[in-house]
């Protein structure tokens, strides 16, 4: 069974976390969803979310095959490699994540070995597939999870065993 390490949002681990975890079981992957902070503290505003995200360093390993962000970028260090698929899903206005934000994420992944898909979703705002705020688009949303389950069982379909691998003679 494919394994899903869920990470949340500025928030924390809220309801909507635990919900999309179990949303993701309900598709079949294994669903872990580590509370970053390790308290169960969960902000209610963005100053708020700003205050606890910013003890929060880049989540690492090399044994990562496949990433999933919905609107959240970061600068992706000099000398950073992987070789993960990311997928991004983007709201058109957004401005806690502007366009060249986003084209300098996709940028700096490619530069840092991954392969890159980025959705920008027309009409929407930041927070669009969170059914919890104001901003929430339900058809962008349903859209945005369509697009992670079907890249989640794409990059995470284990590879057959090398016994029943086929090979030519």
């Amino acid at each position: 069974m494919p394994s899903v390490v869920l990470l949340h949002a500025w928030w924390g681990r809220t309801p909507l976390f635990t919900t999309l975890g179990e949303r993701l079981a309900a598709e079949g992957f294994a669903v872990a969803v580590p509370d970053l902070y390790g308290d169960g503290r969960t902000a209610a505003s963005v100053e708020q979310a700003e205050a606890l995200a910013g003890a929060l360093e880049m989540i690492r390993d090399p044994g990562v095959r496949a990433g999933v962000l919905y609107y959240g970028t970061r600068p992706i260090p000099e000398g950073w490699r992987t070789d993960a698929a990311v997928l991004g899903h983007f709201a058109a206005d957004d401005p806690y994540e502007p366009p060249e934000a986003v084209q300098a994420l996709e940028r700096g992944l490619v530069a840092a070995g991954a392969r890159v898909a980025v959705h920008d979703y027309p009409g929407t705002h930041h927070w669009f597939a969170e059914a919890d705020r104001p901003q929430h688009d339900p058809a962008a949303a349903a859209l945005a999870w369509s697009r992670t389950v079907g890249f989640l069982r794409a990059e995470l379909t284990p590879e057959p065993p090398a016994a029943a691998r086929s090979t030519a003679a």
